[in-house]
């Protein structure tokens, strides 16, 4: 079985940029990033994953089956449960 095609990376900026060597603050804007827990969509190319190798600890990288699988996950968490009967003797 073919493994699936990672197309897109979703990209979040999880710190502020206050303190942060100026060389790490280019590439953050590069990437298109202006605010904290800001997301944007890039294309998987390997200056992408170059750009964002150099900063990990400012960011979180994940790919479209990761985003798919967690938001999958959440949406299932928040669906309507059966109410819960208490029946008191």
């Amino acid at each position: 079985m073919a493994t699936p095609v990672v197309e897109s990376l979703f990209i979040t900026l999880k710190r502020g940029m206050a303190g942060v060597r100026h060389q790490h603050v280019r590439i953050v804007k590069a990437i298109g990033l202006t605010y904290r827990q800001q997301t944007v969509e890039r294309t998987n190319t390997p200056a992408m994953r170059g750009a964002v190798a150099k900063i990990p600890h400012l960011l979180t990288l994940e790919t479209n089956l990761q985003r798919a699988a967690r938001l999958a996950a959440q949406a299932e968490a928040r669906k309507l449960r059966p109410p819960v009967i208490v029946r008191h003797a």
